[in-house]
């Protein structure tokens, strides 16, 4: 039995309600109830998926689920893709404030010697002060200078990735890093701040 089979069992164990709105996880089939608001609809465990990209709201139902692609331009859970083929009881909508997802950042640090840190974070301001302070062991008395960052927009996983595979291209061909420290340079510096 795979996990997604044990979670659509527990789905199956702890229907959609509208008792259960604002008193446990909106994630479908989760029954958790700690810290369960309004303003905060998901456990910590479904939140994190969420953050990954792994599950998403319903825009039908807004409960959420893991992502089962799009139907007629809508992100919908099973429950939702199936009712469009018959016509049932609806489920309830699940009412809650907003959740977002945490804006992301891969960075590259320019060392005192010429060598490259490659980094991720959802706080650049916050983790660049820590480089800076001398509270990253890696870069700490090495004069770390923020050369190059990228706003992500995709799944965790990915970002994981792109920062080991853009680590071993600094250690095994740190010019390709400056060139593409350069090129992004160049593009900052047409930024008009007056205008």
């Amino acid at each position: 039995m795979t996990a997604r089979d044990s979670w659509k069992n527990l789905a199956n164990r702890l229907p959609k309600t509208p008792d259960a709105i604002g008193k446990r996880c909106a994630a479908d089939g989760c029954g958790e109830t700690k810290g369960i608001s309004y303003e905060k609809p998901l456990c910590w465990d479904h939140w994190k998926e969420f953050d990954r990209l792994l599950i998403s709201e319903c825009e039908r139902c807004h409960w959420f689920d893991w992502n089962v692609g799009e139907v007629t331009e809508e992100s919908l859970c099973f429950d939702c893709v199936g009712r469009e083929r018959r016509v049932d009881a609806p489920v309830p909508m699940y009412a809650h404030g907003p959740v977002e997802i945490r804006v992301r950042y891969l960075y590259i640090l320019k060392l005192a010697g010429g060598k490259w840190y490659v980094g991720q974070t959802n706080a650049l301001e916050l983790r660049l002060k820590e480089h800076i302070d001398g509270r990253t062991p890696s870069t700490m008395g090495k004069e770390p200078k923020l050369v190059w960052y990228q706003k992500w927009g995709g799944q965790y996983d990915e970002l994981i990735e792109e920062e080991d595979m853009l680590t071993r291209v600094a250690l095994e061909n740190p010019r390709a890093i400056a060139r593409m420290v350069e090129e992004w340079q160049k593009l900052q510096r047409l930024v008009d701040l007056k205008a």
